[in-house]
């Protein structure tokens, strides 16, 4: 069964990496990397590396969307693009070695009008159509201009095609989803924070209330990830699991949470329990932030990475 990855926002992902970031002063990168991106994207590519047939369905516009088009079919990722009016995004992201932190400047993208949201919605349904769909990822922001309940179309064009949704956003676009029940939603602190309207701390009780308070409106499977402290599970049936801060730290976060997804998306759709595959996720998290470029990874890495991941009941 393929996946299809709706990315609503994409962008063309730069990192640069810095011995030392120096503000009012000329920075010259030591190395620059340059990906097709945006959330739904980093998705597509890191279930792709782990083995998943991958669609992208997107709106692009522009030169810049034209390049991003060509750099998914180099990777071997197949695309259905509603083609807009304007300029694809660029996200830049700024690593400074001398302290190991990330600096990101993120533009808004383009502003959909009615009939380029439209024209999102339709490559999506058109895709479905194709079918051999098993699972639907939707990740990111809405674009400019999109419908406030736009997140909605999209789950129910799925809903409609009876493909099960993984939804990974935030705030009200999200909110306005969750009544739709899809069958899992992925966040992390920040997103859940914005999704409830109230802060929500790191530690586990603070995170697994917050799981709860998502769960007990979708009735499925909600993971809330922490960045380096892991992440924590709450399963359809109620259970609470946590997965442990793993042992592996790497300075290039950028796009961890989107493997984390890409890589529970490719282990489902090979049939594994959501034990399994909130392991291999969890791995290719890991594994994203030890290379340059959201998204990639090495897949033998996730492999090794993967039998050191602990899942463990939240308690115990």
């Amino acid at each position: 069964m393929r996946l299809v990855a709706v990315a609503p926002n994409p962008a063309i992902d730069r990192l640069y990496d810095l011995d030392r970031l120096e503000r009012d002063a000329v920075n010259r990168p030591r190395t620059e990397v340059r990906v097709a991106g945006g959330k739904g994207v980093n998705v597509a590519r890191a279930a792709a590396l782990l083995g998943a047939d991958v669609t992208v369905v997107a709106p692009l516009a522009g030169h810049a969307g034209r390049w991003l088009a060509e750099a998914l079919a180099t990777e071997g990722i197949a695309g259905r693009f509603a083609w807009i009016a304007g300029e694809t995004r660029t996200c830049i992201a700024v690593h400074d070695a001398s302290d190991d932190t990330l600096t990101e400047l993120n533009e808004a993208g383009p502003t959909l009008d009615a009939p380029a949201w439209a024209a999102t919605v339709g490559a999506l349904r058109d895709e479905l159509a194709v079918g051999g769909v098993g699972l639907v990822t939707i990740s990111g922001s809405l674009p400019p201009g999109a419908p406030a309940d736009g997140l909605v179309d999209l789950v129910d064009v799925s809903d409609a095609a009876g493909v099960p949704v993984a939804l990974d956003a935030g705030g009200a676009a999200l909110m306005a989803a969750l009544g739709r029940r899809p069958w899992l939603v992925k966040l992390n602190v920040t997103e859940v924070s914005t999704t409830l309207g109230r802060p929500v701390g790191r530690d586990p009780a603070s995170v697994v209330d917050a799981a709860e308070a998502i769960a007990a409106v979708t009735r499925g499977v909600v993971i809330v990830t922490r960045g380096v402290d892991g992440a924590i599970v709450r399963t359809s049936d109620g259970r609470l699991l946590e997965v442990a801060r793993p042992e592996v730290r790497g300075p290039y976060p950028v796009g961890s949470g989107d493997a984390f997804l890409g890589g529970l998306a490719a282990a489902t759709l090979r049939g594994e329990a959501l034990e399994p595959a909130v392991r291999l996720a969890s791995a290719a998290a890991v594994a994203n932030a030890l290379l340059m470029g959201a998204g990639r990874l090495d897949a033998s890495a996730v492999a090794r990475l993967a039998a050191a991941i602990r899942i463990e009941p939240v308690g115990r």
